[in-house]
């Protein structure tokens, strides 16, 4: 069954609320001329979803007369009659549960419209933003709808949320940057109705300790047949793929995968040409035996995506991740395909694990979810920032923090990575998999409630690293695995041709190296985002220079200028925190 792209929803509102939604739907979906509308009246809502084909198909009329609604890319073969059958049984609309995997929304509206019920994936890998008030309510995909038909300003902002803005570059727990606006929890069922609206918690993913007692070859063989599995199940449905490979693991498997299969594949990398991702990802191509092309994002992308990136975010995060705009515009003229994508197999696998507990301890409170290296702003910086005084909500910051590390059962590490799991993966790393979406469509294998249960069930010894995952493609797929990449210093199988070239690489001269051995050079990233700002100056900060009076009334001139002139001189950190204030300023503005 295939989802809609997004959705917006209305209960009464004004004709001057509904024009204020419809002109924000406008402008976000006047970049993909392809994407069409679907538009359901049903009692005191209107329904509004948005994709490419077959729209119809993503609402059924059950027998009450009440609505369903399905929105993203489930995985699964589960039919409407299928779910009316469940549904028609159950005691009330919060004891269903989703039956579908993947990056899923469900809606069900009364036949009145007066009560909705959302429910959403266990990552919430769909943000739904909604504004609710005593005689209105709106929720919807796009921040911008809600922000533009709640007619959200300045004045609405919520000091806590801006700065989980400029210190994370997104927000954690159902936060956002306006005190009315919130977004719906992962894992939950949320119901709207006259007196209000209750979240009621899923737990379809939960961590425990199910298989602490269990061997490393054992465990090895069920993490191999769990994702080979997903990610087969996920590329039988289509014909030909296309995987934008990098130098990490997660896009390596599904390319490995995909080939052992004997799938269409055609692969692609961003980027300039010396990274450690585009050397990695064509030697990986090239053992597979895939076609693989590097695409240059040229140096003009912060200025010419911009209005896209604002239509489609607006500030529900930094303004970080316009480098994927145009990858895909290339895309979309080369390979018109759906994308499959590594999106949250690295945080499954265990990459944040190790930094996460050494961050956080028991009994020690924090202001950052992440340990400061991941962070943008720094507290200390952000109090030099600021002319207002910022501890109170810093504390709530520490509260709300608190209480995440909290919300899941099971042994303490494990529950420190819904942190990383609801806080940046739901709140940001959604970006990439939301623009797959509107350019091509997108699938999302990693996404499998069984896939995760298992990877939050493991010892901290087998993910430290990534080591169970490894040690599992090391034996299956050993053919990528003698390749190195941005998952270690050194490949995971180390052969003497590659020991031949890291000892030469320590007889020749430094400058010469990352030219003739790139693999062994390890430039990992290479600072697009520098290039194109030096490229386009202050543009590409826009609305900041337009904004500077408005910002002053908030923050400090000075330390703003230092950190322009520190991201022209190659500072990404610096680039990072002139993105997280361009979402502020975007809001400043009155947008």
């Amino acid at each position: 069954m295939i989802g809609a792209i997004g959705f917006t929803l209305i209960k009464y509102g004004t004709p001057e609320q509904h024009q204020r939604a419809d002109s924000a739907l406008d402008a976000a979906l006047s970049h993909f001329p392809d994407i069409h509308r679907h538009s359901v009246k049903i009692g005191d809502s209107t329904l509004v979803l948005w994709g490419r084909e077959g729209l119809e198909g993503c609402t059924h009329t059950l027998p009450d007369g009440s609505l369903l609604a399905l929105i993203g890319s489930p995985i699964g073969k589960t039919s409407w009659t299928e779910v009316e059958n469940t549904f028609i049984i159950v005691k009330a609309p919060e004891d269903f549960r989703l039956p579908w995997d993947g990056r899923v929304i469900l809606l069900h509206i009364s036949s009145d419209g007066a009560d909705w019920t959302i429910w959403n994936d266990w990552l919430g890998s769909i943000p739904v933003f909604y504004a609710n008030f005593p005689h209105w309510r709106t929720a919807s995909t796009l921040e911008p709808v809600v922000v533009a038909s709640a007619q959200l300003t300045a004045e609405d902002i919520f000091l806590p949320g801006l700065l989980l803005l400029l210190s994370h570059g997104n927000y954690l727990a159902d936060w956002t940057l306006f005190k009315n606006m919130h977004t719906v929890s992962p894992d939950s069922v949320t119901r709207f109705c006259e007196h209000g609206y209750k979240t009621v918690a899923c737990h379809t993913v939960e961590a425990t300790d199910a298989r602490w007692e269990r061997g490393w070859e054992e465990l090895l063989e069920e993490m191999h047949t769990l994702v080979k599995n997903a990610i087969s199940q996920t590329l039988n449905t289509q014909s030909k793929w296309i995987v934008p490979l990098s130098g990490g693991l997660d896009s390596r498997l599904i390319a490995a995968v995909g080939a052992e299969m004997g799938v269409e594949i055609d692969t692609y990398t961003w980027g300039p040409p010396d990274t450690m991702d585009g050397t990695c990802a064509r030697q990986i191509a090239h053992a597979l035996h895939l076609p693989w092309q590097r695409i240059d994002l040229g140096d003009d992308y912060l200025t010419r995506c911009l209005p896209l990136w604002v239509d489609l975010f607006g500030s529900s995060m930094h303004f970080h991740g316009m480098y994927q705009i145009p990858f895909l515009e290339t895309l979309r003229a080369v390979a018109p395909a759906p994308i499959v994508s590594g999106f949250i197999g690295e945080c499954l696998a265990g990459y944040d694990v190790r930094f996460q507990v050494e961050h956080h301890q028991i009994s020690k409170r924090s202001y950052l979810s992440h340990p400061s290296y991941f962070m943008v702003w720094e507290v200390d910086n952000l109090r030099k920032l600021f002319r207002i005084p910022i501890d109170q909500a810093l504390e709530e910051i520490a509260d709300v923090i608190e209480r995440m590390k909290n919300v899941a059962t099971g042994p303490w590490f494990q529950r420190l990575r819904f942190l990383t799991l609801w806080g940046r993966q739901n709140h940001f790393a959604y970006f990439q998999s939301m623009l797959s979406d509107y350019y091509f469509g997108v699938a999302t294998p990693y996404m499998k409630r069984e896939y995760a249960r298992f990877c939050l069930s493991l010892p901290r010894a087998m993910l430290d690293e990534r080591r169970l995952q490894i040690d599992m493609m090391r034996r299956y797929y050993a053919n990528v695995m003698t390749l190195g990449g941005t998952y270690a210093r050194e490949p995971a199988i180390v052969t003497g041709r590659y020991l031949l070239k890291r000892r030469l690489a320590n007889l020749l001269p430094s400058t010469f190296v990352p030219r003739l051995l790139p693999a062994i050079a390890r430039v990992k990233k290479g600072k697009t985002d520098v290039t194109s700002l030096r490229s386009c100056g202050e543009e590409a900060l826009w609305p900041i220079p337009d904004t500077r009076t408005l910002l002053a009334e908030w923050i400090h001139l000075e330390p703003l200028d230092q950190t322009y002139a520190d991201a022209l001189a190659g500072d990404m950190l610096s680039v990072r925190k002139l993105q997280s204030l361009q979402a502020f300023a975007y809001r400043l503005r009155g947008q």
